[in-house]
């Protein structure tokens, strides 16, 4: 019917925010894809205008049109966001990538499940799953084993009892 071109170009971002309370977000997110031979996209800002986007257990969906030239499969996916305000984080559970440069490509899953901080990037790898000591970016894992010694740390909050 009609005769316009119906071929889609671009990307289409969908994110899953995790669904316990407080998990969700208001702030500025920003995702960069990276390509299997390392090309990157400009920062994505991810925002559907008269949307709250982010809430706790959404999957929210970015359409990024002809503005996002084709880089080739995705395989990598970078994550970042700014804030100045208090208690803002925002737990992601995952990414999916559709590439409609490429229909005959299946959509790709980028498994995110951790807390997603102010000021800090976050690389993820298509279907990441690796043991630590295989991980393609040991500097971002060792922060978030020093994040979670500060968050547990154990105190003695009266002599003779264990600490808690």
């Amino acid at each position: 019917m009609g005769n316009g071109n119906s071929t889609r170009h671009g990307y289409e971002i969908k994110t899953k925010t995790g669904d316990k309370k407080g998990m969700g977000t208001d702030v500025h997110i920003y995702i960069t894809l990276i390509s299997e031979d390392g090309r990157r996209s400009h920062d994505l800002y991810l925002d559907c205008k008269w949307r709250n986007d982010f809430e706790a257990g959404a999957v929210d969906t970015f359409p990024f049109g002809d503005e996002v030239p084709d880089i080739g499969p995705i395989s990598k996916v970078e994550i970042h966001r700014y804030s100045t305000f208090v208690a803002s984080e925002w737990f992601m559970e995952w990414v999916e990538i559709t590439n409609h440069y490429r229909p005959e490509d299946k959509p790709d899953i980028f498994p995110f499940q951790r807390w997603v901080r102010s000021g800090v990037r976050f690389t993820v790898c298509r279907y990441d799953s690796c043991l630590p000591q295989y991980s393609e970016f040991p500097g971002q894992r060792q922060y978030e084993l020093e994040k979670k010694r500060k968050d547990y740390v154990l105190v003695e909050k009266k002599p003779g009892i264990p600490k808690q």
